[in-house]
């Protein structure tokens, strides 16, 4: 569960990266 955790934030810091 923290694995799916950590890859969720980074897909959000990503997508904010991107926006």
């Amino acid at each position: 569960m923290a694995s799916s955790r950590r890859m969720l934030l980074k897909v959000i810091i990503l997508c904010d990266s991107r926006l």
